[in-house]
């Protein structure tokens, strides 16, 4: 994820990104990302929830993994939901994807038009 995207979510919730450095996956899934942290900082804030604190968000399998510490079943449960959205959203640019072998044999989630797309 660019550095100008990143910057904004930490910036945006401190207490999930205490490390700013944690996130490593494509700035097509940063609308996932801010939806996913919108709802765990609500449902923190206002039912008194442990905080979550990612300690890495990062592309496996061609689906996000947003491995953290904290939370409870609702907010495991948020976290689940947008790693099972991920396959289906373009790494890229967001769009609807897929989820394919690259050359290399790393699976990826890619658009049509990204599907060429490697890195």
């Amino acid at each position: 994820m660019n550095t100008m995207l990143k910057k904004s979510i930490c910036d945006r919730y401190p207490l999930i990104f205490a490390q700013p450095d944690v996130i490593e996956c494509g700035d097509g899934w940063f609308s996932l990302i801010e939806v996913l942290c919108y709802q765990l900082h609500f449902w923190i804030n206002e039912n008194g929830a442990p905080q979550v604190v990612a300690e890495q968000v990062k592309s496996k399998f061609g689906r996000l993994s947003f491995l953290y510490r904290g939370g409870n079943d609702v907010t495991s449960g948020m976290i689940y939901m947008s790693e099972a959205m991920s396959p289906r959203i373009c790494e890229v640019c967001g769009k609807p994807g897929k989820t394919e072998a690259a050359p290399n044999r790393w699976l990826r989630t890619r658009c049509p038009e990204h599907v060429q797309t490697i890195a």
